[in-house]
């Protein structure tokens, strides 16, 4: 009874943290992962039904795991179709480049700052407002770039 129950804690801690790992992973990964995964587990059910003697039965199942085959392949290849189209319209999008010309005082408000602030001010205010939309944290590349111009527009008038 206690084997069962450290077992169980065994596999509810592999469990938690499979899911971590699934949460935290990339997408590639993950799908690297579950080929491999699958191709074990389909190896070990044949290795399994060799030594049971049960091979026979295993062959003659075949034909109906090719036709559920074919299903999932059809609705893979209509998942890569959608996945194109859906990247397609994402590549056509366009941003709005950063203006060249900005004036001192568009960029003291974009830094949130009054006219005579001193540099560490605007030092201060430019590692406030970056880290909030930097684009490695998923902010953006248009805010992040806009920051960097005000400061560098402050910093050297």
């Amino acid at each position: 009874m206690i084997a069962y129950l450290v077992l169980g804690f065994a596999l509810l801690l592999c469990l938690y943290l499979l899911g971590r790992w699934f949460i935290e992973a990339n997408p590639k990964d993950v799908i690297r992962v579950l080929k491999w995964g699958i191709g074990l587990l389909l190896l070990l059910l044949i290795v399994f039904l060799l030594v049971s003697g049960r091979l026979g039965w295993a062959l003659a199942g075949l034909p109906a795991l090719y036709v559920w085959f074919r299903r999932f392949h059809s609705l893979f290849n209509i998942g890569k179709t959608a996945r194109s189209w859906y990247g397609q319209g994402q590549k056509e999008q366009k941003t709005t480049p950063p203006r060249d010309g900005m004036t001192r005082q568009e960029a003291l408000a974009i830094l949130g700052l009054e006219e005579g602030a001193r540099p560490e001010e605007i030092k201060a205010a430019y590692h406030r407002l970056i880290a909030q939309v930097h684009p490695d944290k998923g902010g953006s590349d248009y805010l992040a770039s806009q920051i960097n111009q005000a400061k560098d527009i402050l910093l050297n008038d």
